[in-house]
């Protein structure tokens, strides 16, 4: 159990620390980057500490770009209702 628990661990840490701060940075790398980058997941997978189906870092920073997209519209939305809210 000590053993699977330190795997996900793991696996945590290397994608939290690949798409750390995803949305800012991924448009101004060279294209060799991404494939540099994506090397550390094939990696992983060949030794066992990523599944086979551990998504690819691109549809990582997607996923993680659309979530910090949707949490700024979720923010937007409450800040316009605070506003008429103050309006009364």
């Amino acid at each position: 159990m000590h053993r699977y628990r330190s795997s996900v661990l793991r696996r945590a840490v290397i994608t939290a620390k690949l798409t750390y701060a995803a949305s800012a940075w991924w448009g101004f790398i060279s294209e060799a980057d991404p494939q540099r980058l994506e090397a550390i997941i094939r990696r992983g997978k060949r030794t066992d500490l990523c599944s086979e189906d551990h998504p690819t870092l691109a549809e990582l920073v997607e996923r993680a770009d659309d979530e910090l997209f949707d949490k700024v519209l979720i923010f937007y939305d409450l800040t316009k209702l605070f506003v008429c809210i103050t309006c009364l």
